[in-house]
């Protein structure tokens, strides 16, 4: 007998205890692998989805234990997550995301927003954007050089007060200084989007990729094949660590185009938080 009220933070799967690996006010998120035949959830559950690279699906909800046939959700079988929404309200994520633009700010910062609003509501509360410490807005650039930006980022990384929940998100120039001081203290993960590996049309920079072999944290790397600081060329060009992840998506250098994918953007950062960086709420 499933006793749910004992554990209300946790989900059980095909029998098996699961806890999450994210909460954030009333969701919670667990790293599941589908199918799933059968799920049981606190009483206090509103809503249950299904994350995976292809989409987000609703997931059907019984009393105590709900039984999910072959065809309850179109998701391909894999790593997901599984997202539920609470009636309760609950505390805001511990973790904290410190996103650092490009160079070409203002005009990527339509970036951080971007990906902002589209880990809503798993993480848009503990969202930090570089400039905000210093109260520049995103429309406005940041008037200071990679080095002044890196003592900046290692001054955010030595205050924090818990290290291994910190999660370092960067674009292109932001992403090449947070992966330099990433692995300064333990910290939770590292995500790059867009990760500049050269310059397009200049000789090869060593210095943009030699310590990505070395990174010890978690990393993922989101990258348009057709970016010309480094697309489909990257897994034969630029060896990367054992834990690091890459996904390449059919986008270039500032991710322009189809506005939906964001969401495939985001739903990639919570199946890599999920199961390659994860860390018990």
């Amino acid at each position: 007998m499933m006793q749910l009220g004992l554990a209300p933070s946790v989900a059980w799967v095909d029998g098996a205890p699961v806890a999450p690996f994210l909460s954030n006010g009333p969701h919670l998120l667990f790293a599941v692998q589908w199918p799933i035949r059968r799920l049981g959830t606190p009483s206090e559950v509103a809503s249950a989805r299904l994350i995976t690279s292809d989409g987000s699906f609703p997931l059907p909800l019984a009393s105590g234990e709900t039984c999910l046939a072959d065809g309850a959700c179109e998701a391909a079988p894999g790593p997901a997550v599984l997202a539920l929404a609470l009636h309760r309200p609950g505390p805001p994520a511990p973790d904290r995301v410190v996103f650092l633009s490009g160079d070409s700010r203002p005009k990527d910062a339509h970036v951080g927003e971007a990906l902002r609003a589209a880990l809503d509501p798993y993480l848009t509360g503990a969202f930090e954007n570089e400039g905000s410490a210093f109260g520049i807005p995103p429309e406005e650039a940041l008037p200071r050089s990679f080095a002044e930006r890196q003592d900046w980022l290692q001054g955010v990384i030595d205050s924090a007060e818990a290290p291994r929940r910190l999660i370092l998100m960067g674009r292109s120039s932001g992403a090449r200084i947070a992966s330099l001081l990433a692995d300064s203290r333990p910290i939770r993960a590292l995500v790059c989007l867009g990760y500049p590996f050269r310059k397009p049309s200049g000789p090869e920079e060593p210095e943009r990729y030699a310590h990505l072999p070395g990174l010890q944290t978690p990393t993922l790397i989101l990258q348009g094949l057709r970016d010309p600081y480094g697309g489909a060329d990257i897994p034969g060009r630029y060896p990367l660590s054992a834990n690091t992840q890459l996904v390449l998506f059919d986008t270039d250098h500032g991710f322009r185009g189809d506005p939906g994918i964001w969401y495939r953007v985001a739903r990639e950062i919570l199946l890599f938080l999920g199961h390659r960086a994860r860390a018990a709420v």
